[in-house]
């Protein structure tokens, strides 16, 4: 008995020395790097605004994964936009960034807030020049702390498990080893695209999903927000005096970089969908879409109900003259599957 205490000890002494070792050697934003991979998003949905993302968090929300509580009528996660709107967002060190993602996590995981952390929210509001917009976000800062679920996906929630509880008892099927519902918390922030690669860099596990549409309906689209605010990041000359212009060729350098990303990332964590093929043929890409959220595609016949195609944004572009576009751009959109004629 004394021996086997011995070797006990023994061995609980070691495992202490380890960790005690681990942790003077782990710098300390390593620590805060393992404490933001434990809390990971399992979904992040993206695209240049207008691209469909609406769709795919009304999916994911009545499949019953967590998407936030401040949301605006687009399903758009609006803390997100608190913390990661800002033009400085690429230039910050990994440790204010970790920091952010930090203070994010915390709204979707029910924890508090410390009377630190919220000073610190509240003067980053400060940012904001005009009185509109530091309001706007004060508003967020305000939500932040709000846990109840919104009523517009408890309602998604309810329609979708009464559509699938009535399809399974129609059919006499037992679902016990059959998974509808999704577990954890993710989001919709469009431009989350834009810090894609440092997102990914600290949830390694994440699954990223883009949306795209054809490039010349984008560029004649009424909503060109990203364009006007992060255009420059990527052309520091572009010219916004042809805002159509402009936005086909922030369109092709988004998806330029995407692409590239998404081939790192690999099938298993990135899926590209094009919107306007998933209107068109909705039972394909619900399949696809299940199958990458690894759920059953039994999912797809009480999600079906969603999608409703645009009626007029489709094919938008055949009634302007794409001739000002740079016929390099048009290529590219061609390169992709789209139409351009």
């Amino acid at each position: 008995m004394v021996i086997i205490l011995y070797h006990i000890n023994k061995y609980i002494t070691y495992l202490f020395i380890y960790f005690v070792i681990l942790y003077q050697n782990l710098h300390k934003n390593n620590i805060l790097h393992l404490i933001i991979i434990m809390n990971h998003p399992n979904i992040v949905i993206g695209g240049v605004g207008g691209s469909g993302t609406r769709l795919i968090a009304m999916i994911v929300a009545s499949l019953g994964l967590d998407i936030g509580n401040d949301l605006n009528e687009s399903y758009d996660n609006l803390t997100f936009g608190l913390f990661f709107k800002r033009r400085d967002i690429l230039k910050i060190s990994d440790e204010d960034f970790s920091k952010l993602l930090i203070l994010f996590e915390k709204s979707f995981l029910s924890k508090d807030y410390t009377k630190d952390e919220m000073k610190s929210i509240y003067k980053s509001t400060n940012r904001f020049k005009t009185r509109g917009m530091k309001n706007y976000f004060l508003e967020r800062v305000n939500n932040i702390m709000l846990k109840n679920q919104p009523k517009m996906i408890s309602d998604l929630i309810e329609n979708y498990d009464s559509k699938i509880e009535n399809i399974n008892n129609s059919n006499n099927l037992n679902n016990s080893n059959i998974k509808f519902h999704l577990s954890g918390y993710g989001f919709k922030a469009p431009n989350s695209h834009i810090i894609l690669e440092r997102l990914i860099h600290f949830y390694p596990k994440m699954k990223y999903i883009h949306l795209i549409r054809n490039g010349l309906d984008m560029a004649f689209s009424e909503n060109q927000n990203q364009v006007k605010l992060w255009g420059n990041m990527y052309l520091s000359e572009l010219d916004f005096s042809n805002i159509h212009y402009a936005s086909l060729k922030y369109w092709c350098i988004v998806h330029k970089k995407i692409l590239e990303i998404g081939e790192r990332m690999g099938p298993d964590n990135f899926l590209l969908i094009n919107f306007d093929k998933m209107c068109t043929k909705p039972n394909k890409w619900l399949k696809i879409l299940c199958k990458f959220l690894n759920i059953s595609p039994r999912c797809s016949i009480g999600l079906k109900y969603l999608i409703n195609p645009p009626s007029d944004s489709i094919g938008k572009f055949r009634k302007y003259d794409i001739s000002i576009f740079d016929p390099a751009d048009i290529a590219f959109v061609k390169e992709l599957g789209f139409d351009i004629i």
